[in-house]
């Protein structure tokens, strides 16, 4: 009985996060069902309400792939006392998911006026920017966190997060300024974030030492397209 102590905390701890990631999913699904409920006559402005539920998406779909398969975050771990190094862990990733849940409960909500029945909508992307910028600080110090017991593995599997925090922060410079200057400008800022979640995604397919030239390819391509909608943000 000695062994189920692990094995019972990690199991309450994948439950938990899982649980967690279905309300986060559900906070997009609601969005959109309040975006549709919203809409009488299409806009073209609205296209960046869809583009920010689809980055939204595209961030907690690939979170949830990407930690489910993580060995570190599905290892043996102890929760029976809250002074713990696995403990620590659980409050990351619900910070994580919770980061998820507003990324998707950010994105605008169209205001009627009662009186006159038009919509006021002004679109920007300064808070997806935000939150994704806080969702790549998370990945660092969590890659750090949950391998400090197995440190040659923080700089395998590590430098993700690191190379993708210093990415985000160059693009914070870069695009936004340009982050509510128009509809054009913020659809290619959220193209822009994509570019960069599945950047994280494909460094994060293999140990740095195992990288493959296909997956320093894919990674290249999705380089190639965060960096062309982030100076495209600029002339749209």
């Amino acid at each position: 009985m000695a062994d189920d102590g692990p094995k019972h905390g990690a199991e309450l701890h994948f439950g938990f996060i899982e649980m967690l990631f279905a309300l986060a999913a559900a906070e997009v699904a609601i969005k959109a069902g309040q975006f549709v409920d919203d809409v009488t006559q299409w806009d073209a402005s609205y296209f960046a309400v869809a583009s920010h539920l689809v980055l939204a998406t595209v961030v907690i779909a690939a979170s949830w792939v990407g930690w489910g398969s993580s060995k570190f975050a599905r290892k043996d771990s102890e929760l029976g006392t809250i002074f713990s190094l696995d403990f620590l862990k659980l409050l990351m990733d619900v910070g994580l998911v919770v980061a998820y849940f507003i990324l998707a409960h950010s994105v605008e909500k169209l205001v009627i006026d009662p009186q006159t029945k038009t919509i006021s909508f002004i679109p920007s992307a300064v808070p997806e920017f935000r939150w994704v910028t806080v969702i790549i600080a998370a990945y660092f110090f969590w890659d750090i966190v949950s391998k400090v017991k197995q440190p040659r593995f923080i700089l395998t599997r590590g430098w993700a997060s690191a190379v993708c925090l210093v990415l985000v922060i160059l693009l914070w410079i870069l695009v936004v300024p340009q982050a509510t200057s128009g509809v054009g400008a913020v659809i290619c800022i959220d193209l822009s974030l994509l570019g960069l979640v599945v950047l994280f995604r494909a460094m994060k397919m293999n140990d740095l030492d195992k990288t493959d030239l296909r997956q320093w390819i894919t990674m290249g391509i999705c380089f190639v397209f965060m960096l062309a909608f982030g100076f495209a943000s600029n002339f749209v």
